[in-house]
């Protein structure tokens, strides 16, 4: 049977094993915590809910939507431009001359 100590230099050479193990087993997360600080002191949902609706106005929610908004315009005139690109080479390989145009 390995050591502590042997067990402690191989998760510390390691820390994917360790990684692997929470990840698989994610209650020994909460039993740790549960030991480290007491039930009483953790936030519920409920809490966190109250945090949020007394830090949030309507002012930042339609900030914020705007921000996404305008995020959303920007990657689809990315997304336009190099679709036009990549169908601009597909013709080329084939044998078609592309040119840009506005009528």
């Amino acid at each position: 049977m390995a050591s502590a100590e042997e067990i402690k230099r191989v998760l510390m050479e390691n820390p994917s094993i360790l990684v692997e193990v929470l990840t698989a087993k994610p209650e020994i997360v909460y039993q740790a915590l549960a030991r480290l600080i007491p039930w009483q002191s953790l936030a519920t949902k409920d809490d966190i809910r109250r945090i949020e609706l007394n830090m949030a106005t309507k002012d930042d929610i339609k900030r914020l939507e705007n921000m996404i908004n305008a995020l959303g315009a920007r990657w689809g005139i990315m997304s336009e431009e190099s679709f036009r690109e990549g169908a601009r080479e597909l013709l080329k390989e084939v044998g078609w001359k592309v040119d840009r145009s506005i009528l």
